[in-house]
């Protein structure tokens, strides 16, 4: 009797520490099939909870689901909210996990969502601009070009005069002078 109890403490005691984890997973599910508002709940609960909100890929997730809410047109400033996602499990990934093991674990993966994410961004800028928000395109176009440098030892500002340019062009609509100077 002794023995099954401490058996059943055990299974329980290590399903509640995965149980978050287990959110994130929900979430990315959820985002797959296209059920946004499910996948927004169990990533906002596993960002909410100590055992998954250290974890470089609960961020990663948020930033997706998040930005698919904003393309979708179901959240305003989604793609602000996943760019911060993104620099946030850059930060944690940079320092891996609480023995200091696991460093830039999840670093390509951080790579090809923001590559995947900067399309997003483009067109969100685009549209942005387009509608005269200017700040919000502004935000959208620095946002590619700090995508753009992420974990790139050959990067070339030279390939991103555009949106340099565009960047740039809405600080100056938006009256912001001191970012609008090249």
């Amino acid at each position: 009797m002794k023995k099954v109890s401490l058996l059943l403490f055990s299974v329980l005691c290590v399903s509640v520490m995965y149980a978050q984890k287990g959110k994130v997973a929900a979430a990315v599910n959820y985002e797959a099939t296209n059920d946004l508002s499910a996948a927004k709940e169990a990533i906002d609960l596993a960002l909410n909870d100590v055992k998954s909100n250290t974890w470089p890929k609960t961020y990663i997730v948020a930033a997706k689901v998040y930005a698919s809410l904003d393309r979708a047109g179901k959240l305003e400033d989604g793609y602000e909210k996943a760019v911060d996602f993104y620099k946030k499990a850059i930060e944690l990934d940079a320092i891996g996990d609480e023995i200091g093991k696991g460093k830039n674990k999840f670093s390509k993966e951080i790579k090809l969502a923001l590559t995947m994410c900067t399309n997003d961004l483009t067109n969100a800028a685009i549209d942005n601009f387009n509608k005269e928000d200017f700040n919000g395109a502004l935000f959208d176009f620095e946002s590619i070009l700090w995508a753009n440098r992420f974990d790139n030892a050959t990067y070339n500002e030279a390939s991103d005069s555009v949106f340099i340019w565009n960047a740039a062009l809405g600080a100056y609509n938006a009256k912001n002078w001191p970012k609008s100077e090249l």
